[in-house]
């Protein structure tokens, strides 16, 4: 399994969805505890009943870049499984895909 990082998510977002068809937005949620954690909210566009989809996933980590980029892999991953699509790239019978489990990037054949 390779691990893989938030650049290649958002250009297999661009690749499978377009270009200016998806977007994201983060926010912040205070816990009992007093800790917080980050949310990011992935929108894609569908062109067939002309409105914005949207998933969010909140991430885990130690500040708030690191939960930042963890909520925008698990969101991308939930959009991408949510829809009925993998978010994928490549030939033939090789695929890259995001696994909705892990959040990572793995080879498949």
């Amino acid at each position: 399994m390779l691990y893989t990082d938030r650049i290649t998510i958002m250009n297999i977002m661009d690749e499978t969805y377009g270009v200016g068809k998806w977007q994201t937005s983060h926010k912040t949620r205070t816990k009992g505890d007093g800790s917080t954690e980050m949310f990011c909210e992935v929108k894609v566009f569908n062109e067939e009943i002309g409105q914005w989809l949207s998933r969010d996933d909140a991430g885990l980590g130690m500040n708030d870049k690191t939960q930042s980029t963890d909520a925008f892999k698990r969101a991308c991953v939930f959009m991408g499984s949510w829809n009925g699509t993998l978010l994928s790239a490549g030939r033939e019978n090789h695929h890259r895909c995001l696994s909705p489990s892990s959040g990572f990037l793995r080879e498949a054949h």
